[in-house]
């Protein structure tokens, strides 16, 4: 998928006639650049909504190493959404037949073909398209890298300002660089 079709398919997303927490699922992996097996596997307790952060365990991560993903208000503000939608779980995305299980992986597959977006897109294809978007605009690839890496705790402020963007218009732009 091109750069320039993301626009139409996060308005496709916005309008998608499938179940709401589908697609909100996809909004967030729109939003947060994770992958989809992180994403569906999301437990409450990972999400510090007033630090605006989710730490994602090492034990789900592929590189087995603790991951640091910061929450724009857009992102919180589907969060808060999913909350309120969902059943007593402590998932993020239960399965429909068992609220212990996570949603299915091909459930998040199918939306971009429900969509017309099958052989374009799929779940993890925001990671790159995220990828190609930053580098298009002039981002530095150490910052990419790192928001799409792992980014131990007791390193994370660093990784955040050593991506800094100069010119900013303010430093949590500058941190965090807020895209979509």
């Amino acid at each position: 998928m091109d750069a320039k079709e993301l626009p139409a398919l996060l308005r496709a997303i916005e309008i998608y006639q499938g179940k709401h927490v589908t697609r909100l699922a996809m909004k967030l992996l729109a939003m947060t650049f994770v992958r989809t097996s992180e994403l569906i596997g999301a437990r409450w307790d990972e999400f510090d909504l007033e630090a605006c952060r989710w730490n994602i365990p090492a034990e789900r991560m592929k590189m087995k190493t603790p991951h640091i993903v910061p929450l724009a208000p857009q992102t919180i503000e589907v969060l808060t959404l999913l909350k309120q939608l969902s059943v007593v779980s402590e998932l993020v995305f239960p399965g429909d037949r068992d609220h212990r299980k996570p949603m299915s992986n091909n459930t998040i597959l199918l939306a971009p073909k429900r969509m017309g977006y099958g052989g374009d897109m799929t779940g993890h294809g925001f990671r790159g398209l995220a990828s190609t978007i930053l580098h298009e605009q002039g981002w530095p690839a150490r910052a990419y890298r790192i928001a799409a890496r792992p980014c131990p705790a007791q390193r994370h402020k660093r990784c955040l300002q050593s991506c800094a963007v100069p010119g900013a218009a303010s430093e949590d732009d500058a941190r965090v660089g807020r895209i979509f």
